[in-house]
Order: C-alpha cells, then sequence, then structure tokens
C-alpha cells in the first residue's frame, strides 16, 4: 500500500496498518521515532538538504517562509543548524505587504538568505532583494522551489546567486516517457518520484525478487529511502551543478555538469 499522507494522517496509520506494509513517499523517518517497521518512508531529508546548502552559506542567516508547516520546519532546522539568525520573517502568502520586510532592511547584505517559500512567493522575494539594491551572500531553497515554475516566474538577474537542493536522481529514459504520457513528472516532482522508487520496491520484495533496478536509491535498515542530494544553480535556462562553492571553509572546486531541462 501507498499512502501520500501528513505527519498527523501517519499517526493514525500507525495505530491501524496492523502489519500491513505501507510506504509513505511525502515523510521522512527521521519525524517518527515510533513508526512502526512495517512503515516505510520515501519522504526527501530536508535536514540533509539544508547541510549540502552549508558550501554555498556563510554563518549569517535571514529565512523567509509562509506560514505552511513546511515552510515553518525548515526555520526550524536552518536555525538549529548553528547559524546566527539575523531575522525570521513569516508572511501570510493572502496578505503581503513586502515593503514593510525590505525597506531600510541591512540584515539582508553579506547574509545567506533562506526562501522556504513556493516558487510564486520566491519570485516576489528574489525581486524585492534587487529592487532594493541588497547584496546578500547567497539566496538559498530546498527542494520546494526545484521546479521548472521557478525559471517561469523569476528573472534571471533576480536568480544569479539563487542556489538549490534536489535530492531526485538520474530517471530511465524510458520510465520517464511512460510517465510524462500519463501525466507523471518525475524529474521535479519529488512525490511522483518517491511513489515510483516504492513501487519498485514493493514489486521486487513481494512480487520478482530478480526484478531488475531502474532506481539507485535503497531503502535502509530504518525503512527510509536514501536519497543523494546536490545543489543546483538556477541558471539562465535550467538548472545547472555549479563549479564551485561560495564557502571558503569547504572545497573551492566541484564537478561540473550540463544544465538539466
Amino acid at each position: 500500500m501507498i499512502a501520500p499522507i501528513t505527519q498527523d494522517g501517519a499517526q493514525t496509520l500507525f495505530r491501524n496498518s496492523d502489519g500491513l506494509f505501507v510506504f509513505i513517499p511525502t515523510l521522512h523517518k527521521s519525524f517518527f521515532a515510533d513508526a512502526p517497521l512495517n512503515i516505510i518512508f520515501g519522504g526527501i531529508d530536508y535536514n540533509a538538504q539544508i547541510e549540502a546548502l552549508d558550501d554555498f552559506s556563510n554563518k549569517l542567516a535571514v529565512t523567509f517562509s509562509d506560514e505552511s508547516k513546511l515552510g515553518l520546519t525548515l526555520n526550524q532546522m536552518i536555525a538549529a543548524g548553528g547559524k546566527t539568525i539575523l531575522q525570521e520573517t513569516i508572511f501570510s502568502t493572502t496578505k503581503v505587504n513586502l515593503k514593510k520586510y525590505f525597506e531600510n532592511n541591512k540584515n539582508l547584505n553579506g547574509s545567506s538568505v533562506y526562501l522556504n517559500t513556493t516558487p510564486i512567493a520566491t519570485s516576489l522575494l528574489s525581486s524585492q532583494i534587487r529592487v532594493y539594491k541588497y547584496a546578500p551572500f547567497s539566496l538559498l531553497s530546498t527542494q520546494i522551489n526545484f521546479q521548472p515554475s521557478l525559471l517561469m516566474f523569476t528573472q534571471y538577474e533576480d536568480r544569479q546567486n539563487m542556489y538549490l537542493a534536489n535530492s531526485i536522481g538520474k530517471i530511465d529514459a524510458e520510465l520517464n516517457s511512460i510517465n510524462a504520457f500519463l501525466g507523471n513528472n518525475l524529474e521535479y516532482e519529488y512525490v511522483n518520484y518517491a511513489v515510483a522508487i516504492g513501487v519498485e520496491h514493493f514489486s521486487k520484495r513481494f512480487f520478482n525478487p530478480h526484478l531488475e533496478l531502474l532506481f539507485g536509491e535503497s531503502v535502509n535498515e530504518d525503512a527510509q529511502v536514501e536519497y543523494q542530494t546536490k545543489i543546483y544553480q538556477a541558471g539562465r535556462y535550467g538548472f545547472v551543478l555549479p563549479t564551485k562553492t561560495l564557502n571558503t571553509d569547504h572545497s573551492n572546486s566541484l564537478e561540473n555538469e550540463e544544465f538539466t531541462d
């Protein structure tokens, strides 16, 4: 059984699963120390993504988030990572008055600005940073903004210094084409990607132990899918792996790869 549920729904599931093997593509095991072993988690590790972004950040942080549970959780993870939080801004996307957040806000100069918001809100925030002529150390975001709509909503000049974490791995070309035909995006929709991993895991575990796996991710002993995180830069035409880091405490060279579509 595959169940794309919320944290509250997971607690109900734990009490009623009765040994049934369930794959949850939307949540990470780290949120549930008491989860039964018949529950397999396919959610991405946002903590790992924030840690990966350290190569492109400094010790000063400004965070922006909407009122969503994910946005607030990301704020908490960043604060727990040892950064000096100069400013934490939580705003309602239904009543946005950006002027009060950007006028005479010197915290934005030279700091790592984390955009824990959806692509539409991220485009508004990044454009205001340029309008008010601030110069942050970098603009950073997790999987929440790794989607083509970000490139559509933002101007290139607003995102030149923007780096995003992505845990979606290499996808088999034929599988990707089949899913695209069915209206499922595997390249940018991480829940769809996780669901496909879950289907493959159950197929091999219960139906065909000799099944040739198409995904590189595996399920660890804690019943969590293990993802690899890469950092991409929001380029002019797509997302590209940067050629160097920004944090001088880390290595200054990275393997270069071509743009993703």
